[in-house]
Parts: structure tokens; C-alpha cells; sequence
């Protein structure tokens, strides 16, 4: 019974202290998972969603405070114009941002260079890029 309580305490001990001194991720690795994970074409995906959903608030905008369900020539401008000036704002605060490097940053924080080279070897595979697309999907 003795044996197996300090067996058992061995392995948690030996197992906390992987887990505790795991090596940081690689610049290069980062690089490499954020490539296979595609994650600049979903950002780009992702804004150009946004773009629609910008353009159809700015109509509704233009709407409410017209009173017209339809809008006129000068409304439709009006809408496109604050439509634009919206995504341009959102495309700015992202560039200012530095996504690129956020993104490395968060992938550093959260990911040990174990679990990375796991996560590029799948998604190196056929199957680890279909899960990819359809996560991208979601």
C-alpha cells in the first residue's frame, strides 16, 4: 500500500514537474502553426463579414434617422459613405493593433514548443486541414 502511495506520488511529481518546465514555444514554431492554421486568411475572412454587417447597419442607421424604410439616392450615398468610414476606422484600429504580433504573442502564452510541434504535425496532415477550414467555418 506504501509502495503504491509513493508510486503513485512519484508519477504526479514527475508529471507536475514536465508540465511546470516545459520549453517555451519557438519564434519559428509560432510562425509555422500560425501559418498552417491560416489564421491571416480568417482574419481577412473575418473582416470582410464584418464589412457586410457594417454596410447594413450603416443603412439601418440611415433609416432610423430618416423615418424612410426606403432610402432615396443622397440616403443610399449617405449609408455607403458611413459604411466606408467604418470599416476603414475598424481596418486602422487592427492595423494599429499589430495583430500579427498579438496573435505570436498569444500562441507564446498559451502553447509550450511540445504542444506546437503536436499541433503543426497535425495540421500538416489532410485530415488536420479539413478540421481547420471547418473550425474557420464556424
Amino acid at each position: 500500500m506504501l509502495k503504491k502511495i509513493l508510486f503513485t506520488s512519484a508519477l504526479i511529481g514527475s508529471s507536475l514537474f514536465n508540465i511546470t518546465y516545459a520549453a517555451p514555444a519557438t519564434d519559428a514554431s509560432v510562425q509555422q502553426a500560425i501559418e498552417l492554421s491560416h489564421v491571416n486568411q480568417m482574419m481577412t475572412e473575418s473582416l470582410t463579414n464584418l464589412g457586410k454587417v457594417f454596410d447594413q447597419q450603416a443603412v439601418q442607421m440611415v433609416q432610423k434617422r430618416t423615418g424612410h424604410q426606403t432610402l432615396n439616392l443622397q440616403e443610399q450615398k449617405a449609408a455607403q459613405d458611413i459604411g466606408q468610414i467604418i470599416k476603414d476606422s475598424t481596418s486602422q484600429l487592427i492595423q494599429q493593433a499589430n495583430m500579427p504580433s498579438l496573435i505570436s504573442q498569444i500562441f507564446k502564452k498559451y502553447y509550450s514548443e511540445e504542444e506546437l510541434q503536436v499541433l503543426i504535425k497535425f495540421l500538416s496532415t489532410p485530415e488536420g486541414q479539413s478540421i481547420n477550414k471547418k473550425q474557420c467555418k464556424t
